[in-house]
């Protein structure tokens, strides 16, 4: 697949200027993180490449019956074997930048793989560097993210929107419409969206249902919540869907019932 440079990513301009710092002021670890389809993981390698050699890049696995672990982006967990293995791999010496970059794709780092790579945090190899792209800070325990420095993904402005769904060519003004509403200053999710016919669609469905929750009845909404039971991401894509559809309603005319609802979910 093709290679996309820094130079083809839409940045925010604070971004931009805080990776171009970085770049040339490597730290030992780098944390990036951002929302969901702000493209950590595509930023993270990119400024991997413009660094040094990369070494390795380590995503999230899941257990398979067959008792191998696969990636799996959307229910895997960072796991320990492959830190453990990194650790093994970066006491080598080496004579130029090696960068492991370590994209949590959304998921999650198990407690036992934290505190294996904070081993590797405190006993710093020379040349070894570490890029993790992560979306939810929540789940980096504070001795691990204390050791990082942190840089976050920033949304894109409204004009870079704008600019970067003209570039993708989408020639149905209601799916560009559509795409700007799902996806405001998320680049990676909205060329996603523009160039994935499948997701967009499933997408498209989430963002309806969330919307028809909201002002059924109850059994349409229990009807409605009964076939994402066994899509756990989905689910809460769904949810998220909901607060953010509350949000924009509350902003436009606020009322006691509306910020009722928003509570209840956000909480």
């Amino acid at each position: 697949s093709r290679v996309t440079r820094m130079s083809e990513l839409v940045l925010h301009p604070t971004t931009q200027a805080r990776l171009e710092h970085v770049a040339r002021n490597m730290p030992h670890a780098l944390m990036l993180h951002g929302k969901s389809g702000a493209g950590t993981g595509s930023i993270a390698r990119e400024l991997a490449s413009k660094i040094g050699t990369i070494l390795d890049t380590i995503y999230p696995k899941k257990r398979q019956p067959s008792g191998s672990y696969e990636v799996d982006l959307s229910a895997g967990t960072i796991i320990i074997d492959d830190i453990r293995s990194l650790y093994e791999r970066t006491r080598s010496k080496f004579t130029t930048p090696q960068v492991v970059v370590i994209d949590f794709s959304g998921r999650a780092m198990s407690p036992g793989a934290q505190n294996a790579f904070l081993k590797l945090l405190e006993e710093p190899q020379q040349n070894i560097y570490f890029i993790l792209a992560v979306q939810d800070l929540t789940q980096i325990l504070p001795t691990v993210m204390s050791r990082c420095q942190k840089i976050e993904i920033l949304p894109i402005t409204d004009a870079q929107t704008e600019a970067l769904l003209d570039s993708l060519d989408i020639t149905d003004p209601t799916k560009k419409s559509r795409i700007a509403f799902i996806a405001p200053g998320q680049p990676a999710e909205i060329t996603k969206l523009a160039t994935d016919d499948a997701y967009y669609e499933a997408r498209i469905k989430t963002v309806q249902d969330a919307r028809t929750i909201l002002g059924a009845d109850s059994y349409t909404r229990l009807t409605i919540i009964q076939s994402y039971k066994d899509k756990r991401p989905v689910a809460l894509q769904l949810i998220d869907d909901m607060i953010r559809q509350l949000q924009l309603t509350a902003m436009k005319s606020p009322s006691p019932a509306i910020l009722e609802q928003l509570d209840s979910l956000v909480s």
